[in-house]
């Protein structure tokens, strides 16, 4: 049971993860945020790094780990009924 829980912590945080870092490169580029400016970068060099920023944040953590504590504990009240 807790290699399922970790297992699905590490699916949802990379999911999350992948979205927050994709929807902040969305919003950089959508107001023309300068944000590249020290480090000129590629268009795959941008979104990796934006990947790389949404899942390795404690955010994104605390996001995932919430998720699934909840979806344990109702997947674990739903079997005990």
């Amino acid at each position: 049971m807790i290699a399922y829980v970790i297992i699905l912590l590490v699916v949802v945080h990379i999911i999350i993860g992948g979205t927050r870092g994709l929807y902040r490169h969305e919003m950089i580029q959508k107001y023309h945020y300068d944000f590249y400016d020290a480090h000129p970068r590629s268009f795959i060099g941008k979104v990796l790094y934006n990947l790389n920023y949404g899942i390795f944040s404690w955010t994104t953590f605390f996001i995932s780990l919430s998720s699934v504590a909840i979806a344990f504990v109702v997947i674990h009240v739903y079997q005990q009924n």
